[in-house]
């Protein structure tokens, strides 16, 4: 990856040449790029790229990230979080259906040294949150704000990956003043669009959320060259809010309705933001491949669109560096 501009503030510079663990935040820091979101102020600026992924039998495991682990009681519900602390710029990390706090192992340790707080709660309907209420990304969007307020976070950068930025976009649309900056990363977005909708028909065909998770969310070149990495996978999503959803036939429809998104953002809301957006997806993404990607881009009007090399569905855990 390129050096970060020298004219950045210091630990901008060390967050953007953190490879993909930065990619996830620093570069849509609004603040970074000279323009305040709350001001509602902002043109048209559209920047699509590649970034060549590593061989991915040469990514280690993952470190057991250095934050404590806490609970909040939220409506209908508590949250279990990871909290990296600190008085640095906060930033809260949305998983997949897939995913747990733990999914963020690579990424807190990177942006904790770059300066961040880091928080990563596991989603409503996980093994470990438990909650009264089915999940859906209305009462998550209700969840987050919950979280935050509760922490006393006015504003904070946010990133949601796949179903996570289901929440985040959603959150963003109704709050875009709390937020400092906005990534989404190897998502559909869960958009009331019906023009979008009918292209999931190419996409996920008849029979497609029965295969394996690991085979829908993980590269094949990741699954063949690291094992251990797909075994670490694996007993995450053991605990995730899918392997639980899997038990509650209720939850397993509306989430297939939010894939298709019943009560979703549509277009027009996502070309009112004002701020900064980043979308980051593989390169062999089978739920969303880049042409997808380019498609939810036009939608936005500052965006940068990173495509990931050498990574499917969970770009952050196959190339995290």
């Amino acid at each position: 990856m390129a050096p970060a501009p020298s004219g950045f503030p210091l630990h901008r510079r060390r967050a953007l040449q953190l490879g993909v663990s930065a990619l996830l935040l620093a570069p849509v820091t609004a603040r970074a790029h000279g323009r305040d979101p709350a001001s509602g102020q902002g043109g048209t600026s559209r920047c699509y790229e590649f970034a060549p992924g590593r061989d991915p039998a040469t990514i280690p495991a993952p470190p057991v990230a250095n934050a404590a682990e806490r609970f909040m009681d939220v409506p209908e519900g508590r949250l279990r979080y990871l909290d990296t602390g600190g008085d640095g710029e906060p930033v809260i990390l949305l998983h997949a259906a897939t995913g747990t706090g733990r999914s963020w192992d690579y990424q807190l340790p990177a942006l904790t040294a770059a300066g961040f707080r880091v928080i990563a709660p596991w989603r409503r309907g996980t093994l470990e949150s438990g909650t009264g209420a089915a999940p859906n990304n209305m009462i998550e969007s209700r969840d987050l704000a919950a979280l935050a307020d509760g922490l006393g976070l006015d504003r904070f950068h946010l990133l949601g990956s796949a179903s996570g930025a289901f929440v985040a976009i959603r959150f963003a649309v109704a709050n875009e003043a709390r937020l400092l900056s906005l990534t989404l990363a190897n998502s559909l977005l869960g958009l009331n669009q019906p023009e979008f909708v009918k292209l999931l028909d190419v996409v996920l065909p008849e029979g497609f959320q029965a295969l394996p998770s690991e085979f829908k969310e993980l590269s094949g070149s990741y699954r063949v060259a690291n094992p251990q990495g797909v075994q670490r996978w694996l007993e995450i999503e053991h605990s995730s809010l899918a392997a639980q959803i899997r038990q509650r036939p209720e939850a397993a429809a509306v989430m297939r309705a939010g894939v298709r998104g019943s009560g979703g953002p549509t277009y027009a809301d996502l070309q009112k933001l004002n701020l900064k957006v980043h979308l980051i997806y593989g390169d062999a993404d089978l739920y969303a491949p880049p042409a997808l990607a380019r498609v939810l881009a036009s939608q936005f009007r500052d965006v940068r669109l990173t495509i990931i090399g050498e990574s499917g569905h969970a770009s952050h855990w196959e190339q995290p560096d």
